[in-house]
């Protein structure tokens, strides 16, 4: 069986797998966090190219359905069926899931989603909280710039990590604690327009699928093409943007102060409600209503997280324009002059 550690800020997730394929992919996707050393495991994933079990649980009626996934769960045991995927068992009790796939590249997005979404979870509990945002930093000041998904936070990431000395803190998704400070999360990054790709080398990327039927799939850019760009410290949140999206061909990229009004708004849908953070609810919503306390518990901290931030941190509309290298240049120039 082959293994891997990965240490989320002294959370230890093993995963074991009988395809050293999968074994080698999950460790690219989460790079920054592989770690050489053996550790005891707050929760481990076990994940096999194989034939798929059918269902244990005699639940009647699924817990939850959508049309990416049927879930069953009873006394801390969770089972999810994604169709033409696989399916995941988890084990609350013992803190452990299983995943199952008749092939590798389908069982590579499960365990993904599995490990973004029960990670995710044990770090807020830790009390970092996630949010949907590119992450940047200079010096010792840390920025968010939050956007929905498909809002042009990868484009802009790729420019600035090529044309500047800007530090990438995360693509999608920064830590924050409760004194606004953001740590380093940084994942491979997924683009679908392979021009973005055309001077990255061919070993540095790869194709993911993606459990969403409506979704093409993505080419995936290794962390360590951009490794030096990497932020390795926490830094102090000092500013955030909203990104908005060009209206017309020939808008220009301009920079203007948010209101508070605004920014709650913005913090409210990226942050307290979490729009766009990959956690799966088939993992994040749990049967248990005792599981209702800790959920409320994250609720809480998300907001007085969001009304901290409000207090104390500018915000700006950063309102993009067509041209890419344009919004780079402007961006970089806020940053460098503050």
């Amino acid at each position: 069986m082959n293994k891997l550690y990965l240490n989320f800020y002294n959370i230890i997730l093993k995963v074991c797998s009988n395809s050293p394929v999968l074994i080698e992919n999950i460790r690219r996707d989460f790079e920054y966090f592989y770690s050489t050393t053996e550790h005891k495991e707050h929760f481990s994933i076990e994940a096999n190219v194989g034939p798929i079990p059918h269902k244990n649980l005699p639940d009647t009626f699924p817990w939850m359905k959508t049309t990416k996934f049927t879930c069953y769960e009873r006394d801390g045991l969770k089972e999810i069926s994604y169709p033409n995927f696989g399916k995941v068992i988890v084990d609350y009790r013992v803190k452990k899931a299983w995943a199952f796939s008749l092939e590798e590249s389908k069982l590579h997005s499960i365990v993904y989603m599995a490990i973004r979404s029960i990670m995710g979870e044990l770090l807020e509990i830790q009390g970092l909280i996630r949010v949907h945002a590119l992450g940047l930093s200079n010096g010792d000041e840390g920025g968010i710039l939050l956007a929905p998904v498909g809002g042009g936070k990868t484009t802009l990431a790729l420019e600035l990590l090529r044309r500047s000395k800007i530090k990438l803190i995360s693509e999608d998704t920064p830590l924050i604690d409760r004194n606004l400070y953001l740590y380093p999360f940084p994942l491979r990054i997924g683009v679908r327009d392979m021009r973005q790709t055309e001077h990255i080398p061919e070993r540095l990327l790869r194709k993911f699928c993606s459990l969403s039927p409506k979704r093409n799939p993505k080419i995936l850019i290794d962390v360590s093409y951009f490794e030096e760009k990497i932020e390795r410290d926490p830094v102090k949140l000092n500013w955030m943007m909203m990104i908005k999206l060009p209206e017309y061909h020939n808008t220009r990229c301009t920079i203007a102060k948010m209101n508070k009004y605004h920014q709650l708004k913005a913090l409210t849908k990226y942050l307290i409600i979490g729009k766009g953070v990959c956690q799966g609810k088939e993992f994040f919503i749990k049967k248990d209503p005792r599981d209702l306390t800790t959920k409320c518990a994250l609720l809480t901290s998300r907001m007085k997280t969001a009304f901290k931030i409000c207090r104390s941190t500018p915000a700006y509309f950063l309102n993009l324009s067509p041209d890419s290298s344009r919004n780079a240049e402007e961006l970089i120039r806020f940053i460098k002059n503050r």
